[in-house]
């Protein structure tokens, strides 16, 4: 697909500033996306077509920085 160890590095980056800001949700969101990234097993059903799994995680961390981001 992509450049899963880029993807992993900013994952991290992400988990790292959500906590730094207090953010609980969205830490646990990067946090999760990380280990979906690490869990080879789950690299393998996306390699297989598991591919809802990465796509929720990626709108959830997606939403949950809108949010941080939104004035109101």
């Amino acid at each position: 697909m992509g450049d899963n160890k880029a993807a992993l590095m900013d994952s991290k980056k992400a988990a790292d500033l959500f906590l730094a800001q207090g953010d609980q949700e969205g830490y646990r969101a990067a946090q999760d996306f990380v280990s979906r990234l690490e869990t080879p097993e789950k690299k393998d059903r996306l390699a297989a077509g598991g591919f809802g799994g990465i796509v929720t995680q990626v709108f959830s961390l997606g939403i949950t920085v809108l949010k941080m981001l939104a004035p109101f």
